[in-house]
């Protein structure tokens, strides 16, 4: 099963589709109360800090180690992940205006050919950056550019009308030029 505790993950991919298609109304309602996300936003800081204040080492060399595990979903982490999705679905409504922008709507129609280039230019990236210390700042600028309008270029792509794309190659040359002929 490698690493991840798959049951786990999977139980927390099942809680999170009953909780945004059939969850109660109720339970619905006081999980976006503002007493509820105040103390989701306290807890979430709580966790940002203690992540920041201490190394790795330390948390995953402590006793606080099983109960913050990412690969078997510790309870520390679960209430973590927990706070962070309260606070998300209370800021729904700010975040709606924002999500709802025509290009990333064009980006999500086209998520699986996206992360598909996505992974051509993670492995370009790699193999200019190395350790982080292949490429300047402005580099590293400019590549992280280059990536986001890549990925946009493919949505624009992928959405486009399938009577706007052309066909290309020889296969495609030899349909076009059948096309005129019975077309006369």
């Amino acid at each position: 099963m490698g690493a991840f505790d798959l049951f786990a993950w999977q139980l927390l991919w099942a809680v999170g589709l009953w909780f945004g298609g059939s969850a109660p109304d109720r339970t619905k309602q006081r999980l976006n109360s503002h007493s509820v996300a105040f103390v989701a936003l306290a807890i979430a800081s709580i966790f940002l800090v203690l992540r920041y204040a201490l190394s790795d080492y330390t948390i995953y060399q402590s006793s606080l180690a099983p109960w913050l595990d990412k690969w078997h979903l510790g309870l520390l982490r679960l209430i973590n992940f927990a706070s962070l999705a309260i606070l998300f679905a209370a800021a729904r409504p700010l975040l709606k205006r924002w999500i709802a922008s025509p290009r990333l709507v064009m980006i999500g129609k086209a998520s699986l050919k996206v992360f598909a280039a996505h992974l051509i230019f993670i492995f370009a990236a790699l193999t200019l950056v190395n350790d982080g210390t292949g490429l300047g700042f402005a580099r590293q600028a400019g590549l992280i550019a280059a990536t986001l309008a890549g990925l946009y270029a493919v949505a624009l792509v992928s959405n486009r009308p399938p009577h706007s794309t052309r066909l290309v190659g020889i296969l495609g040359s030899a349909r076009v030029i059948e096309a005129r002929r019975s077309q006369k």
